[in-house]
């Protein structure tokens, strides 16, 4: 597979016709549409977006994309959370690699003390998981089947998803969760939240754990509009996901309060981070995306989501609007491209590992840490 197939492949999978309701891992799609986007020749994949979602398939015409793209919000008008200020600077370091010597990072929490990653994260099927504390490989462990871990937090606890079951680690321990969802996030008070029937969207639901090994509690439907999933919980409770025709966000506040936000634009789209106030969307398979502040109802278009996906060779991150170049690790491997996965609420830890720039599943990737100031 040449990497145009290889784009066109994955973007594919990203809209489907709502028969049958089989739906993608909505985070295995945006991990995907970063590796698409890795050299300016994969644009051809972005292309297929656009052409597939003007088409009718099997008489229905694809959800969402159809509509065409929403009124952009008006200027904020109101006081908007700030944002912290750019680094000056920032020095770069790898992080150990374990047994595999290949390994990425999936998550990190809002401190910048814990990172959790991957084994093997360019090969069809990964093969264990990785957590990091202040730099150092405090756990590695190898999966039942295959393991996928998606989000640590600040006591490092991280969570996941193992031969089809939900699982958290702790303190280097594989340990089985309750229920049958899929578990996306972790705050740093042990709140879970994930997507349940994760293949079906007629039965997707948002699922809630008060801790790790705690029951989960179904979340509400929102305003008629049936939840696909919650994939982000902040600190303060707040947990976030999207209905399953993704035309709004959907908020569940901790006392009880939900909201349905309408999403300005007509492409497919994921929450990915809850920021200093903000919640910051990506838009599947397309460059940029947009923040929500929940305290105000401001809508801002952005060049790139928190922490920030790059389209070339060179790393880069964003705080807010601003953009800000990453020191570049040395003795990189040919055609090494980066993703930027993890960064602190402070934007003084950064983390994000090497993939290939064109479509290599044997890639040896590395792991890395920026420590900025």
């Amino acid at each position: 597979m040449n990497d145009e197939e290889y784009g066109t492949s994955a973007l594919t999978t990203l809209l489907v016709d709502p028969r049958p309701v089989t739906k993608v891992d909505l985070d295995q799609a945006v991990r995907d549409g970063r590796k698409i986007r890795r050299r300016r020749h994969w644009v051809a994949a972005a292309a297929v977006v656009a052409l597939v979602a003007a088409t009718a398939v099997g008489g229905t015409t694809m959800v969402r994309a159809a509509r065409g793209p929403q009124p952009l919000p008006k200027p904020a008008t109101t006081p908007v959370p700030a944002d912290p200020t750019v680094p000056r600077s920032c020095t770069v370091g790898a992080l150990p690699a374990g047994k595999t010597k290949s390994v990425s990072v999936v998550g990190g929490e809002p401190t910048g003390h814990w990172y959790v990653g991957t084994e093997n994260p360019m090969a069809l099927r990964t093969t264990g998981t990785v957590i990091w504390h202040d730099g150092r490989l405090v756990a590695e462990l190898r999966g039942r089947d295959e393991i996928r871990m998606f989000a640590v937090n600040s006591a490092g606890v991280a969570v996941g998803w193992d031969k089809l079951h939900p699982v958290y680690i702790r303190d280097g321990v594989e340990v089985t969760m309750k229920g049958g969802a899929q578990p996306k996030a972790i705050n740093s008070s042990g709140v879970v939240v994930g997507e349940g029937s994760p293949v079906d969207t007629r039965k997707s639901y948002a699922a809630r754990w008060s801790s790790p090994d705690a029951e989960p509690q179904r979340l509400p439907d929102i305003g008629g509009r049936r939840a696909e999933g919650a994939y982000v919980v902040a600190d303060n409770g707040l947990v976030i996901g999207n209905s399953s025709d993704r035309s709004a966000l959907l908020l569940w506040y901790p006392d009880g309060r939900t909201k349905a936000v309408p999403v300005p634009s007509g492409a497919m789209f994921h929450p990915v981070a809850y920021r200093n106030g903000w919640i910051y969307v990506e838009m599947l398979g397309l460059d940029g995306g947009y923040r929500y502040a929940p305290a105000t109802g401001v809508w801002q278009k952005l060049p790139s989501v928190v922490p920030a996906t790059t389209s070339d060779d060179n790393p880069r991150i964003y705080a807010g609007p601003q953009s800000f170049a990453l020191p570049i690790p040395p003795d990189l491997p040919a055609g090494a491209a980066f993703d930027i996965t993890a960064m602190s609420d402070d934007a003084r830890h950064i983390g994000g590992f090497t993939l290939a720039s064109m479509a290599d599943l044997a890639f040896p990737s590395g792991a890395f840490v920026w420590s900025c100031k």
